[in-house]
Formats: C-alpha cells, sequence, structure tokens
C-alpha cells in the first residue's frame, strides 16, 4: 500500500523531505530489502525510474527511510529515540496499515 502513495508524491515533489516507512521485519538490513523489494523496484515506480534514470535508487534512497516496527507492539515497536527524532521531523503520519490474517478472529483484533 506505501508504494501507491509513495509514487505520486516523489512525483509531484521531489523536494519533500524524508519518507519515514513502517515496515514490519527483523531488523534494518530486512527492512531495507524489504522496502527496495516491495516498493522501489516495482512497475509502479517506472515513471520515477524514467524520470531519474541512473540517479533513481539514490534518488530514492534519499528520500525514504525503512522504520523497523509493528503496529501490534507497544510504541508501534520503534525505540524511543527514533519515535522522538520522527516527531520532530514530521510533518504528516499515514497510516495504511492493515490486518492481513482474514480468517483472524474478531475478537483478536480488539
Amino acid at each position: 500500500m506505501a508504494n501507491v502513495l509513495i509514487d505520486p508524491i516523489l512525483r509531484t515533489n521531489p523536494d519533500v523531505g524524508k519518507i519515514y516507512v513502517l515496515i514490519k521485519a527483523k531488523d534494518n538490513e530486512a527492512a531495507m530489502k524489504r522496502l527496495k523489494n516491495e516498493v522501489e523496484d516495482t512497475e509502479l515506480f517506472r515513471c520515477l525510474q524514467e524520470i531519474h534514470g541512473k540517479n533513481y535508487h539514490s534518488f530514492v534512497l534519499s528520500k525514504q527511510v525503512p522504520v523497523v516496527g509493528n503496529f501490534r507492539e507497544a510504541y508501534i515497536g520503534i525505540a524511543p529515540e527514533l519515535a522522538k527524532e520522527i516527531a520532530e521531523e514530521v510533518d504528516v503520519i499515514v497510516n495504511s496499515a492493515a490486518n492481513t490474517t482474514f480468517d483472524e478472529r474478531f475478537v483478536k483484533l480488539y
């Protein structure tokens, strides 16, 4: 879901600051790999790839910051220092998280 939002932001406003992307992963390296595979290297970003050419990956890396976290954990699973940094830098927060376990018991959702 994040890529549907990130692509138009980067295409229409290339001077935007950092975009923090909360990713459920075991560590920063896994989060970066998931961001690359599920967002940057998707067909949706082809227009951005054409605009930036060989500078595409460095452009995207300069804009997106993967944040290891989990909405099911306290404080969405991020360290207090990082939460403070994000709070000081971010103007807008968009939540596109979803539970994709479609056979989950309704009671567990609350």
